[in-house]
């Protein structure tokens, strides 16, 4: 049972919710790298869950839409044997659409990116829903070419994705490999070893050189400068930057 609780946390529209009271659906939040949860948990131990969490009613059931991360701390300092009896709650409007609370999902996770197949993968499902990629450039205020570059990593293998989830690939030549296997796996993972193979540090440093040298050139298209600039992120994330 939600106790309303609006008066210490200042807000009236807060709950604090027993935390193993909440459910969470099974595939839900395109996030699947909970690495950091033991850092969160100490967190929480030592000041208790400072942002709401974000719930919804399905039939008796409170539902999480956003703080899965928090959720999951808090519930392993339960089972570590603190004594943590409620986690403050917003409830979302009881007509929300499951494609509404997906978004507020991938939004919360804004806090904490997710990897590039992550988003990808939410991105695709918000597609599924129905959603064209203007409508979802908007609500992320993305530009759209980094909404199809995203979808891009859908095809790849499975194989290609690890190394992306790693950063032991960079973002644009992950991209060069999908669309020169013709939607070949066996391509694709070959093409893969042969460039994580010959992808040095000092090659690195030097494209992301060339990249940062065309930083502010004029360009043909919005895609080739989006290109550009997608190419030094993940270049940079290579090196640990």
């Amino acid at each position: 049972m939600a106790i309303k609780h609006g008066a210490i946390l200042g807000r009236s529209d807060i709950y604090n919710v027993d935390p193993k009271q909440i459910k969470v659906q099974d595939g839900w939040n395109p996030r699947t790298d909970f690495s950091d949860e033991e850092e969160l948990m100490k967190s929480i131990i030592e000041n208790g869950v400072t942002k709401v969490l974000e719930v919804r009613k399905i039939g008796e059931d409170i539902v999480l839409v956003a703080g899965e991360r928090r959720l999951r701390a808090t519930l392993r300092a339960i089972k570590e044997g603190y004594n943590i009896v409620s986690i403050p709650c917003k409830f979302t409007r009881k007509d929300i659409s499951d494609s509404e609370a997906f978004i507020l999902t991938m939004i919360e996770n804004e806090g904490k990116r997710l990897n590039p197949i992550e988003e990808a993968e939410g991105f695709q499902r918000l597609r599924n829903w129905g959603f064209p990629v203007s409508a979802i450039a908007k609500r992320f205020g993305k530009n759209p070419v980094s909404i199809y570059r995203r979808l891009l990593l859908i095809d790849a293998s499975e194989e290609l994705k690890q190394e992306i989830k790693e950063k032991k690939i960079n973002i644009t030549e992950a991209e060069k490999i999908i669309k020169e296997s013709s939607g070949s796996i066996d391509v694709q993972n070959k093409k893969t070893k042969a460039v994580r193979k010959s992808m040095r540090m000092p090659d690195i440093k030097n494209l992301l050189k060339e990249k940062e040298a065309k930083k502010d050139s004029l360009f043909e298209s919005q895609e080739e400068r989006a290109f550009n600039d997608g190419a030094i992120w993940a270049l940079k994330k290579v090196m640990g930057d």
